[in-house]
């Protein structure tokens, strides 16, 4: 428009339980023949680095804790491990010894195989999982932050008999009771990556082997639509085939995830090319790569595009290019201009009258944005909606410009561009702040035209869905 991989387990952590990937008690994890199994190829422009790595995932099952359970408690959003065939245990099947540091307001703990780690007291009491303290059913604490004492001491602290719990005793009397396996899946720094939060990416180029999926799979099969999903969030873009030809299918896929995220423009929107067009929407020019809805504070997290009717002429391919990879070349060769782009934030607008009436939308960015572990976490260009406002030294303003034609540059080097020209009943879906699209030239006849229907999913409702299939894929 011109305008997370890893299913969560909640888990009761019950004697009986399952063990985590073979190290923890309480999570099972999926081998070779997981909902994940579905191994997506590899091609010279995919490099790894850091996160951005294909590594194999792991599907963590889902079993919510009963009324009955005094110790209530669930796994974090994590990929725990995964013991391949023949491996030894773990080192986090039993406690081998607990101590208490009272000048440090804390409990050391150590499991079989020398592994230690420290937990803060006051740690231990905000999460203390006992029916008065955790809802065992709504999953929920029923403590007040304001109610919490910092300070709080220990009388003392020991394992259970089978080495499977840690047991305090609290000077106020209260007794918390926490399975080894829970404690070593939250260890603070050194806790297991969030494969949903933090995913690891698989960056590609113009040789990447899209993948693709049957759109009447995807509205019956759960796998289907995991892997779909997964794929979306590994390398960000997928493509969706034999869909029907008409108006509406965007909203019985969005269904099957959620919900669709509605703009200015609706619910969703059309894209048509006309031989006489009444709005820049509907020419036939190119269009620059961008990423859509710009001038959103809150810009959509996966677009789709439906295509309808394709014009039967030369041109009019789809163009895409995996920013976050670009965005890692740029660093390489350019810091600086990497660094002016994770820094310097550009203005965006969008004003006019459409679906809901008449709209003012304006908002800011950095063309690259970085998270908390200072790694890529979206991609904002759009040039027909960047605003004139650039609130930079005016020594400044030359370095940031050519900072951005240099990535812009790069973008669309043969390397990275990947074209695609989408036929009819396809479905391209993508990383909205990460795969930038846009389109070549084409022209349109009286007895042809282009005709796309666009809507969007929010990241969010994507990475409930994945959890949810997970769980229930692993069950099954």
């Amino acid at each position: 428009m011109t305008g997370r991989l890893v299913g969560i387990h909640l888990a009761r952590f019950a004697s009986s339980s399952p063990r985590i990937g073979g190290l923890f008690r309480g999570v099972s994890t999926a081998g070779s023949n997981s909902i994940f199994s579905k191994q997506l190829k590899s091609s010279p422009s995919e490099v790894p680095s850091s996160r951005y790595m294909n590594l194999p995932l792991i599907s963590l099952t889902k079993s919510y804790s009963s009324a009955q359970t005094t110790n209530a408690v669930f796994a974090p959003p994590s990929s725990l491990g995964v013991q391949t065939e023949g491996a030894s245990k773990g080192h986090c099947d039993a406690v081998s010894d607990v101590r208490l540091d009272d000048g440090g307001k804390q409990l050391i703990m150590s499991w079989e195989g020398g592994q230690s780690q420290t937990f803060p007291y006051v740690w231990l009491r905000d999460n203390c999982r006992c029916s008065k303290c955790f809802h065992p059913v709504a999953l929920a604490r029923l403590t007040m932050a304001h109610d919490l004492d910092v300070d709080v001491t220990v009388a003392s602290a020991d394992k259970s008999p089978e080495g499977d719990d840690v047991i305090i005793h609290w000077d106020d009397g209260h007794e918390s009771q926490f399975p080894s396996d829970w404690l070593a899946a939250y260890r603070f720094v050194d806790s297991q990556r969030d494969q949903i939060l933090n995913p690891k990416y698989k960056l590609w180029g113009a040789d990447i082997d899209l993948q693709s999926f049957e759109f009447g799979e995807l509205l019956e099969d759960d796998r289907a639509l995991h892997d779909w999903l997964a794929e979306l969030v590994i390398r960000g873009i997928a493509v969706v085939k034999n869909t029907p030809s008409e108006v509406g299918q965007l909203h019985r896929l969005g269904g099957r995830v959620a919900f669709l995220r509605s703009c200015n423009y609706g619910p969703t929107f059309q894209v048509k090319s006309k031989v006489d067009p009444s709005n820049a929407a509907y020419t036939s020019g190119p269009l620059a790569l961008h990423t859509d809805l710009a001038y959103y504070i809150r810009q959509p997290g996966i677009q789709m595009l439906h295509c309808i009717e394709q014009a039967e002429c030369t041109g009019g391919e789809n163009l895409f290019s995996d920013g976050f990879k670009v965005a890692l070349d740029l660093k390489e060769v350019d810091p600086e201009a990497f660094r002016l782009l994770t820094t310097v934030q550009f203005e965006f607008f969008d004003v006019g009258t459409d679906h809901y009436g008449k709209f003012h939308q304006y908002s800011r960015h950095p063309t690259i944005e970085l998270d908390e572990l200072k790694e890529i976490a979206s991609i904002t260009i759009s040039d027909h909606s960047r605003d004139p406002m650039l609130r930079v030294p005016p020594d400044q303003v030359q370095p940031v410009y050519r900072a951005l034609s240099k990535y812009c540059k790069m973008l669309v080097e043969p390397q990275n561009l990947l074209k695609y020209k989408m036929e009819k009943g396809d479905i391209t879906t993508f990383n909205n702040r990460r795969a930038l699209h846009g389109r070549s030239a084409f022209q349109v006849t009286k007895a042809s035209g282009r005709h796309l229907e666009g809507s969007y999913l929010e990241w969010d409702e994507v990475n409930s869905r994945l959890r949810v299939l997970a769980a229930e894929l692993q069950s099954k």
